[in-house]
C-alpha cells in the first residue's frame, strides 16, 4: 500500500532480499544505498528516477525487461497503478546505512536538468524497507507541512554514504 507499497517475499534471515513491489506508490524521496538493486517488471512500467553523474535522469523499465542499479546511485521509483515488479538485493551489512534524501519542489525536476541540493535527508540500517520508509516518509511530510518550517535535522558528518558522481548507467534488458 502507498506510499511504499513494497512487501519482502524473502530475505529476513538470509543474504538475499526478494521484494514484490506494486503501484500506485506515492513517494518523492530518492533512495540511496550500498550494493546493487536487480529490478524485474512483470506488468506495466516502473520509472526510475535517478541521479547519475549529478543530472537528473528518468530510466523506463518496461513490462517484460529488467534493470540493473548500481551501488550508491540515488533514486526514486514511480510506479503507476496496477504495475508489479520484483526488486532483488543482497541483505546490508551491519555497518551499512541506507538513505532517504528529498530534493525541494520534487514536482517541477526534470530529466536532465542538474540535482538540485537535498531539502531533507536521513539515514537508517535498513532491514525490511516496506517497513522502515513508512515513518521516515511521514517525518519528513509532518516536517515539510510544518507552518514557519524549522531547519532540518542536520545529516551526520560524514554521511554515511555519497552518491557515486562516476557511475554511467547501461540501459534496462528485455527478457520477453
Amino acid at each position: 500500500k502507498p506510499p511504499v507499497a513494497n512487501k519482502l517475499l524473502y530475505g529476513a534471515a538470509s543474504d538475499l532480499k526478494v521484494m514484490v513491489v506494486g503501484g500506485p506508490n506515492e513517494r518523492r524521496d530518492y533512495h540511496i544505498q550500498t550494493g546493487e538493486e536487480f529490478f524485474v517488471q512483470l506488468k506495466g512500467d516502473l520509472l526510475l528516477k535517478v541521479v547519475e553523474g549529478g543530472q537528473l535522469t528518468d530510466v523506463v523499465v518496461a513490462e517484460g525487461q529488467c534493470f540493473l542499479l548500481p551501488s550508491h546511485v540515488p533514486h526514486s521509483p514511480q510506479r503507476p497503478a496496477n504495475s508489479i515488479g520484483l526488486v532483488f538485493e543482497r541483505s546490508h551489512l551491519p555497518d551499512e546505512m541506507d538513505g532517504l534524501m528529498w530534493f525541494p519542489s520534487t514536482d517541477a525536476l526534470t530529466a536532465g536538468s542538474p540535482a538540485p541540493a537535498v531539502e531533507y535527508e536521513e539515514y537508517f540500517h535498513c532491514v525490511d524497507l516496506g517497513v522502515q520508509l513508512k515513518p521516515i516518509i511521514e517525518r519528513y511530510s509532518a516536517w515539510r507541512a510544518a507552518g514557519d518550517r524549522p531547519p532540518p535535522p542536520p545529516p551526520p558528518s560524514p554521511r554515511p554514504i555519497e552518491a557515486d558522481a562516476d557511475v554511467r548507467l547501461l540501459p534496462p534488458s528485455s527478457f520477453a
